[in-house]
This record gives C-alpha cells, sequence and structure tokens, in this order.
C-alpha cells in the first residue's frame, strides 16, 4: 500500500475557458519506433514513449502504421485542458487505476472507487480499476488522470486530510505488472455482496425506438450532433452545443412518452450530450 506524506495543502480551483485547440498524447507502447501521419504530417514516436501534438478544433485524418486513413473530429466547444487524452495507433488496452494513499499509523477500510474484477490474458483482477477499452482516441474526459502510461504513481504525495488519491492510466501489460507487485487492497473485498466485472462497451449512440415520440426526439437530437462533429471551429461547435442545450431542456429530456422503452432512451440521450463535453470523436464515413 502506497502511503502518502501528510501535508496541509491549500486547494487552487482553475477553470476552463473555450478555445480552439487540444493537446493529445500519442502513446507507442511497442519496442520500435512508431509513425502515423496527421492531416499530412508525419510524426514519429520513439519506442516506449509518447509524443505530444496540439490539433484545432475541427476535422481531420490521420494514416496508421499499416496504412488505414481514419477521420476524427477534435471538439473544443468545451474548455481547454493540459492534456485531452490519448491517440491509440496500436490500439492497445488501457486499464484506469484508482490508488488510495494514507497517513502512516491510518488503518484503510475502503477504496476510493468502485471495485471491480477485470479478465486479461486469462486471469482476474480485483480492485477499484476500470477498463477503457483499446480505442483508437482514449478520451480523458471520461476518465481523467493524474498520471499516463509513461508515468509512475508517486511513492508519496501531499494532502489536506488524513487519506486521498491518485489516478493512472495503464497500459494492459504494465497494468499486470503493478498489480503484481505494487497493489495492495485497502480493504476486505470479500465482504462486499457483489463485484461486477470491468468489460468495456463502445457508448450507443443511436437507436430505433417503436414509440414515435422517443425516436423524433432522437433523430432530432443526431442531426444536430452530426452537425457539431463535422463543424470545421470551436465557435461552431460551441453554437451547436448551445442548440442541443436548449432543445434538451425544452424538450428531450421529459418526453411525454412513458413506456418500457424510457429507460434505453434516457442512456442513449445521455450517450450523445456527453459528446457534446468530450475532446475527441473518431468519424465514420
Amino acid at each position: 500500500m502506497l502511503k502518502e506524506a501528510l501535508v496541509f495543502i491549500a486547494c487552487i480551483g482553475l477553470a476552463g475557458c473555450f478555445g480552439g485547440s487540444k493537446e493529445f498524447s500519442i502513446d507507442n507502447p511497442t519496442d520500435k519506433p512508431l509513425s502515423v501521419f496527421i492531416d499530412n504530417k508525419e510524426i514519429t514516436i520513439p519506442a516506449g514513449e509518447m509524443q505530444n501534438i496540439t490539433l484545432n478544433a475541427g476535422p481531420h485524418q490521420m494514416t496508421l502504421p499499416n496504412g488505414e486513413k481514419v477521420k476524427f473530429s477534435v471538439l473544443g466547444a468545451y474548455g481547454d485542458s493540459e492534456r485531452s487524452g490519448i491517440i491509440n495507433p496500436t490500439q492497445t488496452r488501457y486499464i484506469y487505476v484508482i490508488q488510495k494513499y494514507v497517513a502512516d499509523g491510518v488503518t484503510p477500510f475502503t477504496e476510493n472507487g468502485d471495485v471491480h474484477v477485470l479478465k486479461i490474458n486469462g486471469e482476474e483482477f480485483t480492485g477499484p480499476f476500470i477498463d477503457l477499452g483499446s480505442e483508437l482516441f482514449i478520451d480523458s474526459f471520461n476518465k481523467d488522470w493524474n498520471f499516463g502510461p509513461t508515468e509512475s504513481f508517486p511513492e508519496t504525495t501531499f494532502a489536506n486530510s488524513h487519506d486521498t488519491y491518485k489516478t493512472k492510466l495503464f497500459r494492459a501489460n504494465d497494468f499486470i505488472h503493478y498489480y503484481k507487485t505494487d497493489f495492495s487492497p485497502s480493504g476486505d473485498y470479500s465482504t462486499r455482496i457483489s463485484i461486477l466485472e470491468s468489460v468495456y462497451k463502445k457508448p450507443e449512440l443511436s437507436y430505433n425506438f417503436s414509440e414515435p415520440e422517443l425516436q423524433q426526439n432522437i433523430s432530432e437530437a443526431l442531426k444536430i450532433y452530426n452537425q457539431f462533429i463535422h463543424a470545421d471551429s470551436a465557435s461552431k461547435q460551441k453554437d451547436l452545443k448551445k442548440q442541443f442545450e436548449q432543445q434538451n431542456r425544452a424538450k428531450w429530456r421529459n418526453p411525454q412518452t412513458k413506456s418500457l422503452e424510457n429507460a434505453h432512451y434516457y442512456e442513449v440521450m445521455s450517450n450523445i450530450n456527453h459528446i457534446f463535453w468530450s475532446s475527441v470523436i473518431e468519424l465514420s464515413d
């Protein structure tokens, strides 16, 4: 169990602002240099390292090492962030980990996040872990992390309480090493009634509902959504985000229809809304 150095510090809040670009890290977990082309510009990432790149809001095209061309859009309607996410050309699987820190003499009794079971290469791993999948883009808006794949958890950390936590994104192989050498549960998992498996599921962004009102609302939302993800500037994205939010407040989030489809409707609508606050999305033809 990692322990914190208990030092009282002041908290400083930082507010995001609207901007026209986002910074991403291109990850290369392999033992050889890796090259990709973004908007016809070659970017070479050394073996085992990451390369930062700043991209303007709007559509872009990337050519992967295997020659596949992928279109994607940087979403700048909400805020600027120092690190907006990871571009994952090797389709590596990533695991989000919450590491608890406690002061000397403090006995932990629980984790700072939900406990899940992960299955990797036939092995099971139980703890405050979340499977983020192996998508081409790992958006930090979904799960913001303190430390990226090439950074380590610190041995100590500073806090204004007796316990705190830090988060990190692991490549799957590095996660296995961490689990077997450094991880120690903060509580007795055997006392939990159930521990669910964490399996990445790509968010569902469309569906054919049988209820006319629900289908009409989804169709209207998707129309603005498609304009949003193809908009060529942060200002246009911001305007479309505002339009979406107005419609959502006025109509979509309170449909008159009450049926068994409503739960699924709210899930899909929530997934669509989530994109308006994200940093990047892959575009399909």
